[in-house]
């Protein structure tokens, strides 16, 4: 405000209109003038703030749990002026979302106001951490749950690691780093996430494979197997020996001259077992069919030295079993003991073989099991004993053998003769003396009677075998033959 002083000789009445200062005088004596006498005077306008404090705005600023906003609360700003701000969220925590005046602006680390000219509101929210566990696994086995859920910071997974059957947890990796194979894996108080890969291999099995005395078994020792297949054993004797038995995980089982355990899932101890010989049976040969009421002939000759003796005071007798080899077994026949052959009429009994022995009878009463394998190629035999369809088993009165057709040419093909007494599928195979199997043909469908199958003697892949002894195998309806081929260099 201005302070108008006015040094006049008369009095004066001043007032102010539109920026005007007016100004009456009046003379100074006791009479007033007749009329005022205007005295016009302009002044400057003054600031309409000249001498006020600036304006102020409010900002108020504040966080939801798990965090805080510095500075926080409500703070009075001049206008124009700048504010930052940082937001801070505990361990664990990030921002989740940051309103600014009612707008959401996602997840930031803080904020600055510039050239405020107005109230505003500043609210963050926090959110726990989540973290990702990756699951990976082959095909054999899984790993579960699959697809984990996001774990919260500081939280617990735990995770099942399952092989399929036969197969094994081979290595397990976590972020990259080996770890030791374990069917349960748990993560506790995670803070970082994590990447798991589970490896899976098949199981693979030993077999302990051994003979006793006067035995051979070919592979022997101790043979690796892998879970689900099969290994086959050649099994042979001593001269004036033969194959009585395996003895699988030491219980007996039937065995002929190819042993094949099938469907391995487990180690196994495999012991080959002989006994001495006592006759080899020349006939029947295996394989007939006989019929109920009439006349066989079993013909054996000696094989121990006390056989021969017309002297000898021992017995032997002729047994069959319709049963198996546990019987129970019927004497059809008993006499000294040397070669020699009996006539026997056939019962009326139907069943799916019938199996024939030679036993030795002592002095002593006591049993002696001596039975003989030494048969013609074609025959079948189990445990030692001769194995004979029995009537009404084979319905066309086939004859069911294998053998091996002599070849004029020192090599070429091999030739497998097979006679089947019954329609149906028949596979061949070809094993080496370690029994591994070489060469397989399948046929779905073959008639019945005779059939041949040609080995060029070559391997799957293309390469020919070495020179050496081998074994044939046919399998078909009502069971399995068996013969030996030789190839020459």
């Amino acid at each position: 405000m201005r302070d108008l002083r006015f040094q006049l000789p008369w009095m004066c009445v001043a007032t102010m209109t539109c920026g005007l200062v007016a100004v009456h005088a009046h003379a100074r004596s006791s009479a007033p003038p007749a009329a005022p006498i205007p005295l016009i005077v302009p002044i400057a306008d003054a600031p309409a703030d000249a001498g006020a404090n600036p304006k102020r705005w409010t900002i108020l600023a504040r966080s939801g749990p798990h965090g805080s906003v510095l500075p926080r609360g409500v703070e009075s700003v001049p206008e124009g002026a700048a504010r930052s701000f940082d937001f801070e969220p505990d361990e664990g925590y990030h921002v989740s979302r940051a309103w600014v005046d009612g707008r959401n602006l996602g997840s930031l680390p803080g904020y600055v106001l510039t050239d405020i000219d107005a109230n505003h509101t500043i609210l963050v929210e926090f959110v726990i951490n989540t973290y990702r566990v990756g699951v990976k696994s082959g095909a054999n086995g899984s790993v579960l749950p699959g697809h984990p859920a996001p774990v919260p910071h500081g939280g617990t997974v735990r995770l099942a690691l399952t092989p399929k059957p036969g197969y094994h947890l081979e290595s397990l990796f976590v972020d990259g780093s080996p770890m030791k194979p374990t069917d349960q894996l748990t993560f506790r108080n995670v803070t970082a996430s994590h990447d798991v890969e589970a490896r899976f291999d098949v199981n693979t099995y030993t077999i302990q494979a051994s003979a006793g005395v006067h035995a051979r078994i070919s592979p022997s020792g101790a043979i690796e197997v892998k879970h689900g297949e099969s290994q086959t054993f050649l099994l042979t004797a001593d001269p004036g020996y033969q194959v009585k038995e395996v003895l699988l995980d030491e219980k007996p089982a039937p065995a002929d001259m190819i042993y094949t355990l099938s469907n391995v899932h487990a180690d196994h101890r495999l012991v080959a077992r002989v006994e001495h010989q006592v006759a080899r049976i020349a006939s029947p040969e295996g394989g007939e069919r006989w019929l109920a009421g009439e006349s066989a002939f079993i013909h054996w000759l000696p094989v121990e030295s006390e056989m021969r003796d017309p002297q000898a005071r021992d017995s032997a007798e002729v047994r069959v079993s319709f049963h198996g080899v546990d019987g129970p077994w019927e004497t059809i026949w008993r006499g000294p003991f040397r070669a020699g052959s009996v006539e026997w009429t056939v019962p009326d009994v139907t069943c799916d073989s019938l199996l024939v022995s030679i036993a030795k009878l002592d002095s002593a009463a006591i049993w002696a099991a001596k039975f003989s394998i030494e048969l013609p190629p074609g025959s079948d035999f189990a445990d030692g004993l001769v194995k004979i369809r029995s009537a009404g088993t084979l319905e066309d009165g086939g004859r069911f053998s294998l053998r091996a057709v002599p070849s004029p040419a020192p090599v070429g093909p091999v030739q497998l003769e097979v006679e089947l007494p019954y329609a149906g599928p028949a596979t061949m195979e070809v094993f080496s003396v370690a029994g591994k199997l070489v060469w397989r043909q399948a046929m779905s469908w073959c008639p019945t009677g005779q059939r041949r199958f040609t080995w060029d003697g070559l391997l799957a892949s293309g390469e020919r075998v070495d020179p050496g002894v081998y074994f044939a195998r046919v399998t078909a309806r009502p069971g399995r033959r068996n013969c030996r081929l030789v190839l020459l260099p």
